[in-house]
C-alpha cells in the first residue's frame, strides 16, 4: 500500500562520507550500529585502500557526529557496547591498547588537537592533523600496538574508553563467524557449531547457550538477539536458493524448554507490550519474511511464559506488499518496535518502510525512504521512531508524526474490529 503523504518524515542526520568514511567502506560487515548511541565503522584513511597499517575504527554519536572518535586497529571486527562506552575487538593478531595516559591539552579552530603523554618524565606534545571533506576527524594517539597471537580460534578484547583501560580480556579456542553484544554486559558469540554467551559482569570465559540447527549449516549468520529475561533467542541467517532467492532462516530457541525451532523469516526483533485488555506487559516477537511473489507476511507472536491475568497470547498476521518490478529482490532487513506508540517498522533492503500497528496487525503505510541501499537500522530510545543507516552514507532519522500515525491507527483499529465481530 503506497501512502504519498505517510505518517512519518525522514530526516537526515549526518553523511558519513562527509566525516572522512571510504564509500567503499560504508557496508553490513563494517558498520554497526548497536543502539541509538553509536555508530562504529572499520575503515582505511581516504585515498590509502587495503593498507592493513592505516586501518582505523571510527566511533560516533549519530546526533553529536562533529567529532567523531578515531583509533588506529588491526582488529578485523569492533562493535561497541549498546550502553556503556565500552568497545570491544575481535581478531586473530591484534590488539588495539588505548593508553590510559594520555589527556588532551589543545584544540584550535577544529584543524589539530595536542595530546600530552604523562608516563614519561618529560612530557611530550605531539599534534595529529587528520583532514576529510567537511569536518576534521580527530585521531587520538595510539602507542605502538603490541601482538597477541592466537595458536587457534579468536581473541577478544573490551577496553572502557573513559578509562583508556582494557577492561576484559579473552581468547576462545573456537573460530567465531559472528557476534554482537546482546546487552550491555554480554556478548553473544556463534560459531559453526553452537551459540555462546560471554558475560563480563563475572570474569568468566564464554557459556554455551546452545546448538545451531542443521537448516542454519551452510546459510550466512546475519544478526543474533535475546530478548531482555533472555529466555527466547533467535538466531538469523540467510541463503541463496537455487532461483537466486535470498532466503531467510531463523532458529528461534528457549532456554525454559531447552528446544529450537527453525521457521523461514528475513528479520526478527523481541519487544515488550501491554495489548489491550491485558493487566501486565508481555514478550513479543515481531517476524518479517519476502515469500516467492510480490508478498510477504508479518508476524506478531505473544510469547510465553503466560501473564496471569492477561488474555489468551496473541497470534496476529498482516501481509506486506513488493509492489514496485525493481522491488523483486528485495526483502526486509530490519524489524522495529515502539511500545510506546504501538508501532512496528519493517526496513527493507532497497530503502522501504512498512509501518503497521502493533494491536491489530494492520499496515499503516508503505513508502520507499531511501534510492539506496539500507543494511542497518535501530529504535530511537526518546522519540521512538527509527535511526537507518544506507549504503551510501546516509544516516536518517524516520518518524517524528506521531499523532497522524496513531490517527490512522485507530481509524484502522476501528475498521479491524468491525470486520472481526461480523465475522464472528
Amino acid at each position: 500500500m503506497a501512502n504519498l503523504n505517510p505518517p512519518m518524515s525522514v530526516t537526515e542526520l549526518l553523511q558519513l562520507t562527509h566525516l572522512g568514511i571510504p564509500l567503499e567502506h560504508i557496508t553490513w560487515p563494517r558498520v554497526s550500529m548497536t543502539s541509538d548511541n553509536w555508530i562504529c565503522i572499520r575503515h582505511t584513511r581516504k585515498g590509502r585502500p587495503g593498507k592493513e597499517k592505516n586501518s582505523l575504527v571510527t566511533v560516533l554519536n549519530p546526533y553529536r557526529a562533529d567529532f567523531p572518535q578515531t583509533w588506529q586497529t588491526t582488529a578485523g571486527s569492533v562493535k561497541m557496547n549498546p550502553w556503556k562506552p565500552f568497545i570491544a575487538l575481535k581478531g586473530v593478531d591484534l590488539v588495539l591498547e588505548l593508553k590510559p595516559n594520555i589527556e588532551v591539552v589543545e584544540m584550535s579552530s577544529r584543524q589539530y588537537e595536542k595530546v600530552r603523554d604523562k608516563s614519561e618524565t618529560k612530557s611530550r606534545i605531539c599534534t595529529i592533523v587528520i583532514t576529510c571533506d567537511v569536518n576534521p576527524m580527530y585521531l587520538w594517539e595510539i602507542p605502538t600496538v603490541t601482538s597477541e597471537i592466537a595458536p587457534s580460534g579468536s581473541l577478544f578484547q573490551v577496553y572502557d574508553l573513559e578509562s583508556r583501560q582494557l577492561h576484559r580480556k579473552h581468547r576462545v579456542p573456537y573460530s567465531v563467524i559472528f557476534w554482537t553484544w546482546i546487552n550491555a554486559r554480554i556478548i553473544g558469540l556463534v560459531t559453526e557449531a553452537a551459540v555462546y554467551h560471554w558475560d563480563l559482569s563475572n570474569g568468566g570465559a564464554p557459556i554455551k547457550v546452545f546448538y545451531r540447527h542443521a537448516r542454519l549449516a551452510n546459510a550466512e549468520v546475519v544478526n543474533y538477539l535475546v530478548d531482555d529475561s533472555l529466555r527466547w533467542h533467535a538466531l538469523s541467517a540467510l541463503n541463496i536458493d537455487d532461483n537466486c532467492r535470498i532466503c531467510g532462516l531463523i532458529q528461534l530457541y528457549s532456554s525454559d524448554q531447552n528446544l529450537s525451532q527453525p521457521f523461514e523469516a528475513h528479520a526478527v526483533t523481541f519487544s515488550k507490550y501491554k495489548f489491550q485488555g491485558n493487566q501486565s506487559a508481555s514478550t513479543i516477537m515481531v517476524v518479517a519474511v519476502r515469500g516467492d511473489g510480490d508478498t510477504g507476511k508479518m508476524h506478531v507472536i505473544e510469547l510465553g511464559p503466560y501473564v496471569e491475568g492477561n488474555q489468551a497470547p496473541l497470534n496476529l498476521t498482516e501481509t506486506i506488499k513488493f509492489e514496485d518490478q525493481w522491488e523483486k529482490y528485495d526483502f526486509p532487513v530490519s524489524v522495529q518496535v515502539s511500545s510506546k506508540f504501538g508501532l512496528i517498522y519493517i526496513m527493507t533492503k532497497h530503502g522501504r518502510i512498512h509501518l503497521c500497528d502493533l494491536e491489530t496487525g494492520v499496515s499503516l503505510c508503505s513508502t520507499v525512504v531511501s534510492a539506496d541501499i539500507m543494511f542497518t537500522a535501530v529504535l530511537n530510545s526518546e522519540t521512538h521512531g527509527i535511526i537507518a543507516i544506507s549504503r551510501n552514507g546516509q544516516v536518517s532519522f524516520l518518524g517524528g508524526r506521531e499523532k497522524r500515525a496513531l490517527g490512522a491507527i485507530y481509524e484502522r483499529r476501528g475498521q479491524k474490529t468491525t470486520h472481526s465481530r461480523a465475522a464472528e
